[in-house]
């Protein structure tokens, strides 16, 4: 059991889940830890590989609702979690892979028939104001 506080709702953990469980025998109500930010309540006290159960005291039913209900609690959070497993580590690139694959699929779905666009980045700022 872990606690976390979060000061408003609006506090981000910094918390990213797997969007399926990519170990062998995997659950769909698995909401497995898929990075944690370097800041943040979060920081320090879960590890990517820890698969959150309860939030409150409450199932987690899968990764989304697992979001949802740390998204929507503010204050402290009784958090129950489960170890990584022991070969989490060594399989960490092909969970990623499959991760990668299934965010792409996803978007696939959303945009039938056209190629998803990505976005350069830049350090520029953007313009603003008259003649911009």
């Amino acid at each position: 059991m872990e606690t976390l506080y979060k000061e408003t709702r609006d506090t981000k953990l910094g918390i990213t889940f797997f969007r399926r469980d990519p170990q062998e025998g995997a659950s769909l109500s698995s909401a497995i830890v898929s990075r944690i930010g370097a800041t943040g309540p979060a920081a320090g006290k879960l590890m990517v590989g820890e698969r959150i159960m309860t939030v409150q005291g409450v199932q987690v039913d899968g990764p989304l609702h697992a979001a949802r209900m740390l998204r929507e609690s503010e204050g402290f959070m009784k958090i129950g979690k489960l170890p990584k497993r022991a070969d989490f580590d060594a399989n960490l690139d092909t969970y990623q892979q499959i991760e990668a694959e299934a965010a792409r699929a996803a978007m696939a779905a959303t945009l039938p028939g056209q190629n998803p666009q990505s976005t350069p980045r830049t350090d520029a700022p953007t313009p603003r104001g008259p003649g911009a």
